[in-house]
């Protein structure tokens, strides 16, 4: 890697902005390999982010070497999201991630005249990252609100209220009932689909239905889809719909439910919805994780 320099405002003329290629890989491992004090999670997901058809990886190059990437990912027909901002130490502050930001706006709003239409593209951000939060400003993004991480542990008790799974002959019901709740005001009508949140669709639960993570509440007042993590033994919530004044009570079946899968904890990425917060609260869900972040979004009309 080049010694570090003093800011130079040419460096932007000397940047290259392209897609990544498999030749990148070994200096995108060493650009990870410190992040998050070595627990960055790009190695994990970089054969999949090079492999996405609908997707790009968009690289900084700077003398012969990578020194930034994002990657930018379709979640839905018109639905984007913004992840993996990366620049190396020793190049932060110059303008590189501004730059990078604009490259993939640019590809993002090509895409956008071949979807006519209301396009969005989402990202989140760590409450204290105020770089990005300023370029996101600048940039013309919006902030939505903000979510946290919560979490309760199970209860040793039988549900109040039956817990029962949604088949594929009720996907279509399941998605309607709940997509016209209420309830899903109180979310700002995204899921979390594992640190990415957009609109929810059929498909999504007919994919919780198909790893038998897509429940009816008492009958059909409510709808309840997660995802396990089999290493912590937890349940992570993706989506919660019932009538607003139940929640609490289906939030605490749901506790009753984990225990009896034989798990130990409950977890929702949660916006922070002040009716929300006060139901969570009253369900038993306290701070899972110190973080806060920011969900910025950018709108597209062409």
């Amino acid at each position: 890697m080049p010694d570090p320099k003093p800011f130079d405002p040419q460096d932007l003329f000397r940047i290259a902005c392209r897609p990544a290629l498999p030749v990148d890989t070994r200096d995108v491992m060493e650009l990870t390999r410190t992040t998050w004090e070595g627990h960055d999670y790009i190695p994990q997901v970089w054969a999949d982010w090079l492999a996405d058809p609908e997707g790009l990886i968009a690289i900084a190059e700077y003398g012969g070497r990578v020194v930034g990437l994002v990657k930018l990912s379709r979640l839905g027909k018109a639905e984007w999201w913004l992840e993996g901002l990366r620049v190396h130490p020793q190049f932060k502050g110059r303008g590189f991630a501004s730059h990078l930001f604009g490259y993939i706006l640019d590809y993002w709003r090509r895409l956008c005249r071949d979807n006519p239409g209301p396009n969005i593209v989402r990202l989140i951000t760590a409450s204290d990252n105020l770089a990005v939060q300023h370029m996101c400003d600048r940039l013309g993004f919006t902030k939505i609100v903000e979510y946290g991480f919560f979490g309760a542990d199970t209860l040793q008790e039988t549900a109040r209220a039956s817990f029962t799974p949604i088949s594929l002959d009720e996907v279509s019901q399941a998605y309607d009932i709940a997509l016209h709740s209420p309830a899903s005001d109180l979310t700002y009508g995204l899921i979390d689909l594992g640190y990415q949140l957009a609109s929810p669709t059929e498909r999504t639960i007919e994919a919780a239905v198909g790893r038998s993570m897509a429940w009816w509440w008492g009958g059909r007042l409510g709808v309840v889809i997660a995802y396990e993590n089999p290493e912590d033994k937890a349940f992570s919530i993706q989506w919660v719909v019932s009538p607003i004044d139940q929640m609490v009570d289906c939030l605490l079946d749901f506790r009753r439910l984990s225990a009896e899968s034989g798990l130990g904890h409950v977890r929702w990425f949660a916006p922070r919805h002040p009716d929300l917060l006060r139901i969570l609260d009253k369900a038993g869900f306290g701070r899972d994780w110190d973080e806060i972040v920011c969900l910025y979004e950018k709108r597209c009309s062409l």
